[in-house]
């Protein structure tokens, strides 16, 4: 039996103004996990970089497309998962 719990599962906005809005979620999300202080900060650092890389690189060219971010944990493991409908070259 499969054991999950989700955090958030939306897009957001292409604006790095929410990214301070996110911190609270990625803290309940890690913290949930188990993670202690130290770690909890770098996984929601790792997270918030791969949103602001979205944001900065994927969507430079189009502010009003969404970035998508899932945050789960399941079966004891915490899932990100963050996208974009940027353009590779």
């Amino acid at each position: 039996m499969t054991a999950t719990r989700c955090y958030l599962d939306q897009e957001l906005p292409s604006d790095l103004g929410i990214l301070a809005s996110l911190y609270p979620i990625l803290n309940r999300w890690a913290t949930g996990g188990g993670l202690k202080t130290e770690d909890r900060v770098r996984t929601s650092v790792a997270v918030t970089e791969a949103i602001t890389n979205a944001i900065i690189h994927a969507h430079k060219d189009k502010p009003e497309a969404r970035v998508y971010v899932r945050l789960v944990h399941e079966d004891g493991k915490l899932i990100a998962e963050v996208g974009d409908r940027g353009r590779w070259p």
